[in-house]
């Protein structure tokens, strides 16, 4: 992890002002880097506001069939810039059939294909066609069935052209992973902005780690020097990559000194502890002595039990059953609240109408819940999940967890691995 000093922060926030001023310069004429950019900010839930108005951004109607206007509306199209001046559903079909009849991969590499942002960018204008013909929709997959099947240098092509190959639910293209070290700057902060509304895009090996190896590459190459974009569209994805990685380490620093008393974080790390070592607790209790009947967990209220016994053993003052404040019109009963040390102990047990998706959306609704509440500093909440519901166990942790109005919610899947 990076450390997220002061002096860190503030180089940051240097570079993001560089980054800004260069698009606020660049932005402001119609080009497949400028609406690449405008794709970036929108894609990510960031304002373009450093772009120039995107509504003028329109050429005449007659360059419409040359690729680099066609590619830059498309991006325009897909996030739904509205104006007088933007070309109908009917001119842009008309401009890609006049792109279709030219010749796709021509032996001097002039074509758009060779362009991903263009490639990009007409795919997406495509896909933004609801009545969009069917020889032209053939004619596009075609070409990026080729286009996948293809070596290329460089990883920025590679994933472009993937990313094209998404927008047209291409499914089968192959996975790219490559060594960190030997990508550039605006490769990294490619996968960083990609992975913040695709985690499938991105390499398994760089998901695991909650994309922490990418943070570390990308926030240690902004440090080492001046980001200097070629064009506004490194300048936009390097823009929201940065941003995306300073907050999630930033985030990450907090987390591991959130401020709380001594005692209430012992606390914390206690019912942590005994939330993690629920699973041998319950197998010891269902193996008995001369073959006497063990106890077994049918169901959630089991789990509340048993976890209330133990915290008893830890904590003076357990509190079942409190009233939680409305939340959406609602007010609800916690499990348990250890007053003193402002912690409230949530158990869930998984079941075949109650999976990874379900129990998500309840602790989502939870966290928001105890967030006004005033003796909860903490929340943990304990997933039994014997049967193996949770699909995906780590990512459920890492999704619902978070720290935020001074709440820190802690969520454990258990057993999931000691």
């Amino acid at each position: 992890m990076v450390f997220m000093s002061r002096e860190l922060i503030l180089s940051f926030g240097v570079q993001l002002q560089t980054l800004e001023q260069f698009l606020r310069a660049n932005g402001s004429r119609l080009s497949p880097e400028v609406g690449f950019a405008a794709y970036v900010f929108n894609s990510a839930r960031q304002n373009c506001s450093f772009l120039g108005n995107l509504a003028a951004l329109v050429s005449e109607p007659r360059r419409l069939s040359e690729a680099p206007v066609l590619a830059a509306t498309g991006y325009l199209r897909s996030i739904r810039v509205k104006g007088p001046n933007l070309p109908c559903d009917v001119d842009w079909r008309a401009a890609l059939k006049k792109l279709s009849q030219r010749e796709a991969f021509p032996a001097d590499r002039s074509a758009f294909t060779y362009r991903p942002l263009e490639v990009l960018g007409i795919c997406l204008g495509q896909m933004s066609d609801e009545n969009a013909d069917a020889e032209l929709a053939a004619w596009l997959n075609n070409v990026l069935g080729r286009l996948l099947e293809q070596e290329y240098s460089e990883a920025w092509a590679r994933w472009l052209y993937r990313l094209a190959g998404q927008t047209l639910g291409i499914t089968g293209a192959r996975q790219f992973s490559s060594q960190l070290e030997l990508l550039t700057l605006t490769e990294i902060a490619v996968l960083r902005w990609v992975s913040l509304w695709s985690k499938d895009f991105v390499p398994p090996s760089l998901v695991s780690d909650g994309f922490a190896a990418l943070d570390r590459e990308l926030l240690g190459r902004c440090i080492a020097k001046p980001v200097e974009p070629r064009d506004t569209a490194e300048a936009a994805v390097i823009w929201v990559a940065l941003r995306a990685a300073a907050t999630a380490r930033l985030e990450s620093a907090l987390a591991e000194t959130w401020q709380l008393t001594r005692p209430e974080k012992d606390a914390a790390a206690l019912v942590e502890n005994v939330c993690r070592r629920f699973p041998l607790f319950a197998r010891q209790l269902s193996m008995r002595y001369d073959s006497r009947p063990g106890f077994r967990i049918k169901d959630e209220y089991d789990v509340q039990d048993l976890l209330h016994a133990l915290l008893l053993l830890h904590f003076d003052d357990v509190r079942p059953e409190e009233v939680t404040p409305s939340y959406a019109g609602n007010s609800s009963r916690m499990d348990f609240l250890l007053k003193s040390e402002r912690v409230v102990v949530e158990a869930k047990m998984t079941r075949k109408t109650l999976g990874q998706k379900e129990v998500a959306n309840q602790l989502i609704e939870d966290k928001e819940r105890y967030r006004t509440h005033p003796d909860c500093r903490t929340l943990v909440c304990l997933v039994y999940d014997p049967e193996g519901y949770c699909d995906n166990p780590v990512a459920l942790e890492k999704d619902v967890a978070a720290i935020s109005g001074g709440l820190r919610v802690v969520v454990i899947v258990s057993p999931r691995g000691l």
